[in-house]
């Protein structure tokens, strides 16, 4: 089973969803941000990479090691999980 990552990013009212590029799969169509979880990463980590990745964003509460020192927009997250029953 693969796991994935998804963000839910509140500001002002709003959420932040992105578009996904034309000619991909699922092409133009909105989606949270996030991704696959790739081996030894954690989930929290994932999204970090996800998130700095496809939009520029540092989330989370202390910068990544080699992440540019004024990054253009910053984002605080509270994770949860959510497992299939089973």
């Amino acid at each position: 089973m693969q796991t994935v990552t998804a963000a839910l990013l509140l500001r002002d009212g709003r959420i932040l969803l992105a578009l996904r590029k034309a000619g991909k799969h699922m092409g133009r169509k909105w989606e949270f941000p996030g991704g696959k979880v790739h081996p030894g990463e954690t989930p929290e980590q994932c999204l970090e990479r996800e998130l700095a990745e496809e939009l520029d964003i540092r989330a989370g509460s202390a910068p990544r090691p080699g992440a540019p020192a004024t990054p253009k927009r910053t984002w605080t997250w509270r994770s949860c999980c959510i497992a299939p029953n089973t």
